[in-house]
């Protein structure tokens, strides 16, 4: 798995899974092109995260790694009806998550400033006997410097479980859109 490669070492981790009745061709189209504002838990979290700053609506003509660059996030590695994995690179325990916008994927890979977090989350397909998809997510997080690492796990103690709602949400809109016409 490229996240294994990319970052083996973490302060925390979550992962989700879920079995799509469809191939993984099909379910990474879908991925790619999934309008995740569709469900009002993503839209009513992620709204809670941006309280008193506009947020970028999105534009049903662009992917998702068109779209997450648009929030700082950078599609830092792919292979192609398997993995995609992004990153972005903030303080994300501060209001306004400290989030730089910007880097190249090699920037966000090599990145080791003290005082911030790297996060990398994928999406990663895996095909059984029966041509069904496991379609799991993984979010890691390293934090840089014991003070930030801190802050972080008081703040992910929080949002953790929020954003792990997110998470199942998006793999829930994935699946239903690819279990749709043409699986």
């Amino acid at each position: 798995m490229l996240l294994d490669e990319l970052m083996p070492r973490y302060d925390v981790a979550a992962q989700y899974e879920t079995l799509v009745d469809a191939r993984p061709e099909r379910t990474f189209a879908i991925l790619q092109h999934v309008n995740f504002s569709q469900s009002g838990v993503i839209r009513s979290l992620m709204g809670l995260r941006t309280l008193g700053r506009r947020a970028h609506k999105p534009d049903p003509n662009q992917n998702l790694t068109e779209r997450m660059r648009q929030a700082g996030f950078m599609e830092v590695a792919r292979r192609e009806n398997e993995e995609i994995v992004i990153g972005v690179v903030g303080r994300f325990w501060q209001p306004r998550s400290g989030v730089i916008q910007d880097l190249s994927p090699k920037e966000i890979l090599d990145f080791q400033t003290e005082g911030y977090a790297k996060a990398l989350w994928n999406f990663h397909l895996v095909r059984n006997a029966s041509n069904q998809t496991t379609l799991s997510t993984e979010t890691r997080v390293l934090v840089f410097g014991s003070s930030s690492r801190r802050k972080f796990l008081l703040y992910w103690s929080v949002v953790g479980p929020f954003s792990g709602w997110i998470r199942k949400e998006m793999l829930r809109l994935i699946r239903v859109q690819a279990e749709g016409s043409g699986t």
